[in-house]
């Protein structure tokens, strides 16, 4: 991260995407510039332990973490107790528990944990619970349907996708996200269903 100079040149940057970043670590400059985000997300991070500059992020509200594969430890999000409103984990298997001394998070008020089996298990101890007691909305254990790899409309036929995107639809409220991820034309033809679909 200690390359991406171009950030100094955005002060009032509200939200960052990190994703398949190999060097978290940060040049104190770069950090400074960064005193307006709000939202921060990290994908596919490949460390152990989040970056140390959270604490700088003063203004930071929400931070999303997600398929970071040998993320072990959270304690880094206790720097963001003045600021920290929500935090989203999901896919992260490795992380074992939130940080005990978490209630000092005092104006954290939405917790979402998704696809963290032992994460998951760690919240249901009533010794944890109180720790997280303070937290006004927990949302455990939402599932994330993905439809990848959508070749051409001749494998994938309309009858077929119309299934798989109403299947979602049907009951939304199970669902953390929808991804879809294209490699062909058929763009138009799922962009198709959406709109027929929000016209209802």
């Amino acid at each position: 991260m200690h390359q991406w100079r171009l950030l100094c040149h955005l002060p009032a940057l509200p939200n960052l995407y990190i994703s398949d970043c190999s060097d978290l670590t940060s040049s104190r400059e770069i950090i400074w510039a960064l005193s307006s985000l709000q939202s921060l997300s990290v994908h596919r991070g490949y460390q152990a332990q989040l970056p140390k500059w959270l604490g700088h992020l003063t203004a930071l509200q929400k931070l999303s973490i997600s398929w970071c594969k040998n993320l072990n430890n959270l304690q880094e999000i206790m720097a963001c107790r003045t600021s920290l409103k929500e935090l989203c984990i999901s896919n992260c298997k490795v992380i074992e528990s939130l940080p005990e001394s978490i209630q000092q998070l005092t104006k954290l008020e939405i917790l979402e944990i998704s696809e963290c089996p032992a994460l998951e298990q760690w919240c249901e101890s009533e010794e944890n619970k109180m720790k997280l007691a303070h937290i006004k909305e927990m949302v455990r254990d939402l599932p994330c349907l993905v439809l990848t790899t959508i070749f051409s409309y001749n494998v994938y036929s309309d009858k077929i996708f119309r299934s798989a995107f109403l299947t979602c639809m049907i009951a939304p409220c199970r669902y953390s996200c929808v991804h879809l991820f294209l490699h062909c034309n058929s763009c138009f033809f799922i962009l198709k269903w959406c709109l027929l679909y929000y016209r209802k």
